[in-house]
């Protein structure tokens, strides 16, 4: 059994030959970038949890807070369902209420700068096209000024969303790079995926946006960023889409923060073998100015698409190997 030093070497090597395989794909034009509501964060939007809290005071101040107590029972209990507790606290407002409420608190922050350095270096590096689960248009402000203006779209735009997929392989469309929000956009209330109810009638229903969205998946790369990879709805379809294939090896990226060395090992294990999805991790620096220094540190580093020559290199042909019998 490898010692602790062992074992940190062996894991930054994981994560390194993981990084250049992305690269890699990245400069073959096979990759599609996966956002995050925690890449929204760095502008001060909710992650699931927050946003949960927020509606839970809209909540209150419409009904007493016996009224809320079985979900607060189940959170004694160690046990929250999200999704089932949205549902319930959707249930309190009418249309326009829970409209208003989610425009006010994804809408732009800024006017004319709704994003970070950090968001205009995704946009720079040449993902081949963007999906999404949030539902504020930071990755659209991003792209203004760069000459990248991207075409953004939701689930129930038909129109959008058959042109997506019609012209995803048509090498005369290299150029036009499309934000697909999977979940919906701020702006349109009616597209919202929030709820159990939302969710269920999303992710199980066999209508054309599940449909492109599975094609899309089993025929390129994902590269998740701003993910904390616990919306198992989500991942079920790349439960999914490896197993319809067979297994084999990871056919996808995250870059996601973890700083204990023992569950780093167990989450690549798990995620590469339940998902097909191979992490890059990150540590947060609780005590710096900038907690999330590392991620954009990677991000930075995939401008330069130019591999490198290092001692992993051997590693990644052997991989390279085991990915031809995978190609897409």
């Amino acid at each position: 059994m490898m010692d602790l030093k062992s074992q940190g070497s062996e894991e930054l090597r994981s994560s390194e030959i993981t990084f250049e395989l992305l690269r890699e794909s990245i400069n073959k034009n096979i990759v599609f970038a996966f956002i995050g509501a925690g890449s929204s964060k760095k502008l001060g939007y909710p992650l699931w949890d927050k946003l949960i809290e927020i509606l839970e005071n809209e909540a209150s101040k419409k009904t007493s807070a016996e009224d809320l107590n079985i979900y607060k029972c189940y959170k004694l209990n160690n046990y929250i369902d999200n999704y089932w507790y949205a549902e319930m606290l959707r249930n309190f407002f009418d249309e326009e209420e829970f409209k208003n409420i989610i425009f006010n608190i994804y809408r732009p922050k800024k006017e004319n700068n709704n994003f970070k350095p950090f968001h205009q270096n995704i946009i720079r590096i040449p993902f081949r096209h963007y999906l999404t689960t949030n539902y504020d248009k930071v990755l659209e402000s991003a792209s203004i000024g760069l000459s990248k203006t991207l075409e953004s779209f939701c689930w129930k735009d038909i129109r959008k969303l058959r042109n997506f997929f019609q012209f995803i392989n048509d090498p005369t469309q290299q150029d036009n790079r499309y934000i697909f929000h999977i979940h919906g956009i701020y702006d349109d209330i009616k597209s919202i995926i929030l709820t159990e109810k939302d969710y269920m009638s999303f992710y199980s229903r066999d209508d054309l946006a599940q449909k492109i969205l599975w094609s899309v998946i089993s025929s390129f790369r994902m590269c998740f960023i701003g993910f904390s990879m616990k919306d198992l709805d989500l991942l079920s379809i790349f439960r999914k889409t490896r197993w319809d294939f067979g297994g084999g090896s990871p056919r996808h990226f995250a870059i996601i923060e973890e700083n204990n060395l023992e569950a780093r090992i167990t989450k690549r294990n798990y995620l590469r073998d339940k998902y097909g999805i191979d992490p890059i991790f990150f540590s947060k620096q609780e005590n710096s100015q900038n907690p999330y220094i590392e991620e954009e540190r990677v991000i930075e580093r995939l401008l330069d698409l130019e591999i490198t020559i290092n001692p992993y290199n051997k590693d990644i042909d052997k991989v390279n190997e085991i990915n031809q019998m995978n190609k897409i």
